[in-house]
């Protein structure tokens, strides 16, 4: 036991399932923590009432303490028929993990009329955005559900991009234009598993996802004119997870655009796009680039291509390229 120190024995009892197959099954109190949580470590001794061979340097009636490797009979040995990868001892592979008592939440937010508001603002960097909002809460019995009443900015761009599409540049390159997202990820603190759900602000189911861990939203400027939504966290199964502990991060994604092409490593360290907007993959030269504003990284390579294309004087060279 972590707070004394000391051991606690349990001796298990046998049972049989409901196909009739013996097992063996003990119980015990914990520990009731503080604010920590904390593992106890769990010794597994036994041993065989059946008789085993006594010439044998280990008889085998010892538990194995490495269950992992299976012990077999070597059969070859005709006198004493050793046993191979067999460990006799205490089986130590075991832990509980004992979680501080969850209460109820300090906000009720069980039911759409309660829901949280969170306000989820556009994403200003790439790949990382320090801008996602992230919130933690609980689901402390079987009832509870968690209620969130998200609403979020629009890009100027966002209600005219709502298919991925490529866009030809022109001078070896071109564009892959993504549609705007909203992710959302979902994180239990012991690995348990929640039920989400995503409805309109008229509450309106829009989509159920169980068991989730990542959820996301294409076009949700289209989907959702209004800018608003409603995420329901769930506990699917409170019977077998019990209470659980959880965080939810949301961020939303502008339509984004990912410039690639054969000419991209002639210019890529002056181009005005590279030091603003941009975040170069893969290296120096990179072979892509991602862009947060497509429609200023367009309006920006139409005025650049053109003149880069002269001072590098590459018309007649193309197959240097």
């Amino acid at each position: 036991m972590p707070a004394t120190g000391e051991s606690v024995v349990v001796e298990m009892q046998e049972a049989t399932d409901e196909d009739n197959e013996p097992y063996y099954w003990g119980s015990f109190q914990p520990p009731i923590p503080g604010q920590q949580t904390e593992e106890l470590d769990l010794t597994v001794t036994a041993e065989d009432a059946t008789a085993h061979l006594e010439r044998r340097t280990e008889p085998g009636s010892m538990l194995d303490s490495n269950p992992e490797m299976m012990a077999t009979v070597d059969e070859s040995a005709l006198w004493d028929f050793p046993l191979r990868d067999y460990q006799p001892g205490a089986d130590t592979n075991h832990t509980i993990r004992v979680a501080p008592r969850m209460e109820a939440e300090a906000v009720a937010n069980d039911r759409f009329e309660e829901a949280a508001a969170i306000h989820c603002g556009i994403s200003t960097t790439i790949l990382e955005s320090p801008d996602a909002v992230t919130m933690t809460d609980s689901l402390h019995n079987a009832s509870d559900e968690d209620y969130y009443d998200v609403t979020f900015d629009v890009d100027v761009y966002d209600r005219e991009v709502t298919n991925r599409r490529t866009q030809d540049l022109g001078a070896g390159l071109f564009v892959e234009i993504l549609p705007p997202t909203i992710g959302i990820e979902i994180e239990e603190t012991y690995g348990a598993c929640v039920d989400v759900g995503i409805y309109d602000s008229t509450e309106t189911v829009f989509r159920e996802v169980p068991k989730a861990d990542v959820v996301v939203i294409q076009n949700a400027a289209t989907e959702f004119e209004d800018q608003s939504f409603y995420l329901v966290v769930r506990n699917h199964d409170f019977a077998s997870q019990g209470p659980l502990s959880y965080s939810v991060k949301m961020e939303y994604r502008p339509v984004s655009g990912v410039v690639k092409g054969r000419l991209l490593y002639r210019f890529w360290e002056e181009t005005p796009w590279g030091e603003r907007e941009g975040i170069f993959v893969q290296g120096d030269p990179p072979e892509s680039i991602v862009y947060q504003r497509p429609g200023d990284l367009i309006s920006d390579l139409t005025q650049y291509i053109p003149h880069q294309l002269r001072a590098l004087n590459i018309k007649g060279r193309r197959e240097h390229y």
